[in-house]
């Protein structure tokens, strides 16, 4: 893809790393639906539709995505990919309003996450920390957040294990570094309560 346009070398690099993937899910011994998701992954756009289209502001010529076979497998890096994107647009899409109704807001970055778990437990894994992020934003360490978007990603371990994680952007007003401040520790202890780990992750 990067040959015909290096603008989009990112189709490269994610196919890439569908191909470890797929691997990784088809190797010996795995559960069959987990076999069957490395195959779905394995078949997920094999070729690429594009028609050639100028850009609105620079005129400059480039290739826009005009049909294609997605797999829309959660482990695929490829559809991850695009799903990012998708989000990013949304958000991007809904910020002025979101500026215009909070002028003063400002954004905290939080990461929380557990302990790396086999690929075949990911699922449930995803689902228990699912859980916990509910209860995590009914604790009074939320109380001043005013709002949230969250995201998740799974990184692969040296052993190949999952690494299971969430990403989340913390609406906050001024007043919540004077008044309602909540330290890197605390948001940490707090997961840790939440996600009821006897570890501190």
């Amino acid at each position: 893809m990067s040959d015909s346009s290096p603008k989009d070398r990112s189709w490269d690099t994610h196919r890439s790393e569908a191909e470890g993937v797929e691997e990784h899910l088809k190797s010996p011994g795995t559960e069959r639906w987990i076999w069957k998701q490395g195959k779905r992954v394995e078949e997920c756009s094999p070729s690429l539709g594009f028609a050639l289209t100028a850009d609105p502001e620079t005129g400059e010529a480039g290739l826009k995505l005009a049909q294609a076979k997605f797999c829309r497998v959660r482990f695929c890096p490829v559809c991850q990919w695009r799903r990012s994107l998708m989000w990013q647009a949304r958000f991007h899409q809904a910020l002025p309003e979101l500026l215009a109704t909070v002028p003063d807001a400002q954004f905290l970055f939080l990461t929380v996450t557990v302990r790396n778990c086999a690929i075949s437990d990911l699922r449930e894994t995803l689902k228990t920390m699912g859980k916990a992020w509910n209860r995590f934003t009914q604790r009074r360490e939320f109380s001043a957040i005013e709002g949230w978007i969250r995201t998740v990603e799974v990184t692969r371990g040296k052993d190949g294990s999952a690494h299971p994680h969430f990403h989340a952007l913390l609406l906050v007003k001024p007043s919540y570094f004077k008044k309602h401040y909540v330290a890197q520790s605390q948001w940490l202890q707090a997961w840790r309560e939440a996600a009821r780990l006897d570890y501190i992750p």
